[in-house]
C-alpha cells in the first residue's frame, strides 16, 4: 500500500470514477497489488470491482482508439500540441512531396480535402482525446498569429 497513491485518490475521489482513478495509478507505474491495497483503503464500499480488468489499459501517446485518461500535465499539453501543429506538418509534409514528384497537383486544389480532414478529426478525438481537438480548434488562431509574426521578422511589413 502507498501512502502518495491513497493521497492521489483521496483527492481526486469525487472528481472520477474509481476505476478511473485506478487505471490512472496503473499508467504511474504502481503495481497492482498497490492499487488493489490503496482502493481498498479509500473505497472499502468497492473492493470487488478492484481487480477486474481495467478497460483501456493501452494509455500509450499513439493509441488513438481508446479514450485517454489524462493523468499529469505533460500528457495535457502534448495532446494539446500534437493537435495545434501535427495537421500543419502534414500539410506540408504533403507539399513538399506533390513538389519533389513534380505533380500537376497544388495544394491550393487541395484545401477542401484538408478542411474536411480537419473537421472530420475534430470529431473523431472529441470523445476520444479531447485536447487533440482543442489544438485542432486552436490553429484557427495560432496559425495566422505565426505567419504575422514570421512576417514582421523577416520583412518588416
Amino acid at each position: 500500500m502507498s501512502e502518495q497513491a491513497i493521497k492521489y485518490l483521496r483527492e481526486n475521489r469525487g472528481k472520477y470514477k474509481p476505476m478511473e482513478l485506478a487505471e490512472a495509478l496503473r499508467g504511474a507505474g504502481y503495481e497492482k497489488e498497490d492499487i488493489e491495497a490503496s482502493m481498498k483503503e479509500v473505497f472499502p464500499e468497492e473492493t470487488a470491482t478492484v481487480s477486474a480488468p481495467i478497460p483501456h489499459a493501452n494509455q500509450s501517446f499513439g493509441n488513438f482508439r481508446d479514450k485517454k485518461i489524462y493523468t499529469d500535465a505533460v500528457q495535457k499539453w502534448a495532446d494539446f500540441l500534437f493537435g495545434v501543429f501535427a495537421p500543419g506538418i502534414l500539410l506540408l509534409s504533403f507539399g513538399v512531396i506533390l513538389d519533389f514528384f513534380n505533380s500537376r497537383l497544388d495544394l491550393e486544389d487541395m484545401w477542401p480535402l484538408f478542411v474536411f480532414a480537419e473537421i472530420f478529426l475534430f470529431f473523431y478525438f472529441w470523445n476520444r482525446r479531447h485536447l487533440i481537438s482543442w489544438g485542432i480548434l486552436a490553429q484557427i488562431i495560432v496559425y495566422p498569429v505565426m505567419i504575422s509574426i514570421f512576417f514582421d521578422l523577416f520583412f518588416h511589413f
